[in-house]
């Protein structure tokens, strides 16, 4: 999903260039039903176009092999011109894409949008104050998300956001025109979710509070000391936050959602700022439990996210899918080794259905969505 709507908001084709055919190594294999559930997961998460690697093997020059002498790569066809039973995954993945050409021309849809900017996604190893902001990102906001009925998508901080839309803004260092569109975008009526900290730093690690001046200066300091655990207004307690932040002193006329189980510090507050509003929470986490994916629908929905798609099975990853003439299309992923079942609503309260899906299976399910 990171990747897929990185390419979409820089303006490139979504697509993947070595999606799997096969595995260089006999042991342990990828097998049918990992490949099928591989590209049907890729087509579900926003890519428009996939070339397989590798299609067929074939012997090495001689001398060169750094594996083997045949790179067969336990590939779709084998290198002896053998059909492998693996081919079946992608007759079927083929059978989908042909069904759904219609999902070429439309996008994933997402209740909230989550911020970026392509040098600290793309420069892991060295991002100045945002302490692995593309690890939060993918390991804590997205995959929170995935385990939400807030679905998200991946949007430029500098590109074009979505007003009806809550954003989210993560991150310590933040280019002076990223900090500039999102002060804009609060300013002018949108909601955001900022976390885990004020960005306070460009790019180049230099001083720059944009946005934080903007939203009138609060009053937000490195948090001290550990706790177990955050209590979040109508969630009760989350376990393994990180702290990053509290709040000194409340913004006037802010509302209090979050404390320091322990301090009871203000980890978190809702507060007006110009025609919009935004959401300030000071920890960031890995996620590791339902509650952490509570914590984000209830302080996205205090911001007016709609809900996508309902999954009481949390570790069933949803993704839906609109046409243009009522068509949609839910996809229901299971990538794990045990079978799942769901129960799974649309929107606020639309029934679905009941859902049983094997191991590593993602379900495709075609629906008339007005």
């Amino acid at each position: 999903m990171m990747s897929m709507d990185t390419l979409k908001a820089l303006g490139m084709p979504p697509a993947v260039f070595e999606l799997p055919g096969g595995s260089p190594s006999d042991t342990p294999p990828i097998l049918r039903e990992d490949l099928l559930a591989c590209y049907l997961t890729n087509a579900a998460l926003g890519a428009k176009g996939v070339n397989i690697y590798i299609y067929t093997g074939g012997p090495n020059v001689p001398g060169t092999g750094e594996t083997a002498d045949i790179y067969d790569y336990n590939a779709i066809i084998r290198a002896d011109g053998e059909i492998n039973d693996t081919y079946a995954a992608l007759c079927a993945f083929g059978d989908f894409t042909r069904n759904h050409a219609w999902m070429q021309r439309v996008s994933r849809e997402a209740s909230v949008q989550v911020g970026f900017e392509w040098n600290t996604l793309r420069c892991r190893e060295y991002d100045g104050a945002s302490a692995g902001v593309a690890e939060f990102i993918e390991k804590g906001i997205l995959y929170a998300l995935m385990c939400s009925d807030c679905a998200p998508e991946m949007k430029l901080l500098t590109g074009e956001l979505d007003p009806g839309r809550p954003l989210i803004i993560p991150g310590a260092s933040m280019s002076a025109a990223a900090q500039q569109a999102a002060a804009d975008y609060i300013l002018n009526g949108g909601s955001a979710l900022i976390l885990p900290v004020f960005p306070v730093e460009d790019l180049d690690g230099s001083s720059c509070g944009i946005l934080w001046e903007a939203l009138g200066r609060p009053e937000i300091v490195p948090a001290e000391g550990k706790s177990p655990a955050v209590v979040v207004d109508g969630v009760g307690n989350v376990y393994g936050i990180h702290r990053r932040s509290c709040c000194r002193t409340l913004p006037p006329d802010a509302q209090v959602l979050a404390r320091d189980a322990s301090s009871g510090e203000v980890i978190s507050y809702v507060c007006k700022a110009g025609k919009g509003e935004y959401v300030f929470f000071g920890g960031q986490w890995e996620m590791s439990t339902f509650p952490q994916a509570r914590m984000m629908e209830r302080l996205l929905k205090r911001l007016g996210a709609k809900p996508c798609v309902r999954s009481d099975n949390r570790n069933v990853f949803t993704a839906l899918w609109k046409g243009e003439d009522g068509e949609a299309t839910l996809m229901l992923m299971n990538l794990y080794s045990g079978a799942q079942h769901t129960s799974v609503h649309v929107g606020a309260d639309d029934y679905i259905g009941e859902f049983d899906l094997a191991p590593m299976e993602v379900k495709v399910v075609d629906l008339k969505i007005k």
